[in-house]
């Protein structure tokens, strides 16, 4: 695994079920397998007969490899998952097809694919490739697993330390080990990690969520991936730690893929739908806050659902997606139902949101509770529950400068936000914990 610049090893003992027929169990939902790597994200009809409150499945692109025992990657072209968001599960699917030196004996139930004892090794590369390597019960490589220690479960896998020995515990415990630490320092200078890790100043007054990610080390990249061991950290403000009640907390900010927002251009849409600056400056806006179903009296738009059942809250058209309409009926911007999945299926899984107030002088520093809230456990199908009953809104902030000019330059930001009081809607698991409490007992301990 490591000669293919494997940094990451996971493991799941295989039941009976998991072959080439039944296809393995990965999970209830892709944000449970948000750690492995994935191409583009497809939405299609199923064509089962089972009775289903769904007829919707998400088919995710893989660039797998198996490796063999001569320790050669083969590639298996046809390798995906299958999220069937109406049971829930996330399958694995078409990893034989097309591979010369797959595993094919212990993965066909009518020959060794129901065998007990069964280990499939997936390892993640830097350059985000799969390889997998399937160990029978007889296998030395198998026998060994028993001698390396405690693995951290991550959904139903655990995760193999590179090495044979884990650079860090529990991850839940080192990042509210961190977060008691940031919280004992009180007030800290704003700032932000470049990409090679310095730490410099940072004056605008946006920077709450760059302090904190610079104390936990996290530098930004703009990648959609946890930000540490594992976790999504989301800073919000509020006015007062005590209370440590605030605003809304931006979840996610996907572009439109369709649209007079996509075909015509970002220019031509805020043309049409923006609004004149309310202060008097030469630019148009588009702002405001959109909720399904309410059409937005300055934009002119109404966020639309279509191929959502809001009865059974379920997609029930794949290539439908999250629509503004105007008042004719256009649709102004589209994102994809495709498109949000994979949008928050790598973020989500675990989430940490930490309370933070702010203060300009003598510099602009900030101090965080320690009283955070921790979701684990989510899926498309609650985010988007959580937009048809309102609990989630569409909260833009596209602006035009110098819009009675011929050179008007365009600050885009499309973001979904919602209440703190609202984030418990959106996991299966969602607590209210003060960090530095639970540190002290698990010191006692």
């Amino acid at each position: 695994m490591r000669d293919q610049g494997v940094t990451r090893l996971l493991i799941k003992r295989l039941a009976p079920n998991d072959n080439s027929k039944n296809q393995p169990y990965f999970g209830p939902d892709l944000t449970s397998v948000g750690f492995l790597p994935t191409g583009k994200i497809t939405a299609t009809a199923t064509k089962s007969d089972k009775p289903k409150k769904s007829a919707v499945k998400f088919l995710v692109e893989l660039d797998f490899y198996w490796i063999t025992n001569d320790g050669v990657p083969r590639r298996a072209p046809h390798a995906k998952l299958i999220h069937y968001p109406q049971y829930p599960e996330v399958r694995f699917s078409g990893f034989l097809s097309g591979c010369v030196g797959a595993p094919s004996e212990l993965m066909d139930p009518n020959k060794r694919g129901r065998e007990p004892g069964r280990v499939l090794f997936l390892g993640v590369s830097s350059d985000n490739k799969l390889f997998g390597y399937l160990a029978d019960q007889h296998s030395e490589v198998a026998r060994q697993l028993g001698n390396l220690g405690d693995y951290t479960a991550i959904g139903v896998f655990d995760e193999l330390p590179m090495g044979y020995q884990s650079s860090h515990g529990d991850s839940k415990t080192e990042l509210l080990r961190e977060l008691c630490r940031i919280s004992s320092r009180q007030w800290i200078n704003s700032k932000r990690l470049t990409a090679d890790g310095t730490s410099v100043e940072y004056r605008a007054t946006n920077g709450g969520g760059y302090t904190l990610e610079a104390e936990l080390g996290v530098t930004p990249n703009g990648i959609s991936e946890p930000d540490f061991l594992g976790w999504e950290i989301k800073q919000f403000r509020v006015s007062n730690l005590d209370r440590a009640t605030g605003g809304r907390i931006t979840l996610m900010t996907p572009e439109p893929v369709g649209g007079i927002y996509k075909s015509a251009g970002v220019e031509e849409f805020v043309l049409r739908y923006g609004y004149p600056d309310t202060q008097g400056r030469d630019r148009l806006n588009f702002c405001g806050v959109h909720k399904a179903g309410l059409r937005h009296p300055r934009t002119g738009l109404t966020m639309t659902m279509p191929g959502f059942d809001t009865d059974q809250m379920q997609i029930t058209d794949p290539s439908k997606g999250l629509t503004l309409v105007d008042d004719s009926g256009v649709e102004a911007a589209i994102w994809s139902y495709s498109s949000i999945v994979e949008h928050w299926k790598r973020k989500h899984a675990k989430a940490a949101y930490v309370p933070a107030v702010m203060r300009r002088h003598p510099e602009i520093q900030y101090r965080f509770s320690s009283m955070v809230r921790l979701g684990e456990g989510t899926g498309v199908t609650k985010l988007l529950t959580a937009i048809a009953k309102r609990d989630i809104v569409y909260d833009p902030g596209v602006v035009m400068k110098n819009a009675s000019t011929t050179k008007r330059p365009l600050k885009r930001r499309s973001q979904f936000r919602v209440a703190a009081s609202n984030l418990c809607k959106l996991y299966d698991n969602f607590n209210l914990v003060n960090a530095c409490e639970v540190v002290d007992l698990l010191d006692i301990d």
